[in-house]
């Protein structure tokens, strides 16, 4: 029986989850702590569903695993084409405020 994400049993996050690559990565491009929080806790949800996956020899098709793992990655890179853009508005309005 699949579980809904809202009811996985997630641990607080803890200042050694943020020793992860992923979250390394996210601070070089300056993601806020927001973005790091729910990066975090969607590994650790993507793990406890592999992790339970195991246990109960249910191990899902391999399109669904590879569904699961394309929408943590889609969400991911919509965040950043976000961050992106507001990145290159901010830099362009402050350009515009200089060349006054």
């Amino acid at each position: 029986m699949e579980q809904a994400a809202d009811l996985l049993p997630l641990r607080e996050v803890t200042s050694s989850d943020y020793n992860e690559n992923f979250v390394k990565q996210l601070n070089l491009i300056e993601a806020n702590e927001e973005q790091k929080i729910n990066a975090i806790l969607d590994f650790q949800k993507a793990s406890i569903e592999r992790d339970r996956w195991a246990r109960s020899g249910t191990i899902p098709f391999r399109s669904h695993m590879d569904s699961f793992d394309n929408d943590l990655r889609s969400y991911w890179y919509t965040i950043s084409q976000i961050e992106n853009i507001q990145n290159h508005t901010y830099k362009k309005k402050a350009e515009e405020k200089l060349s006054i």
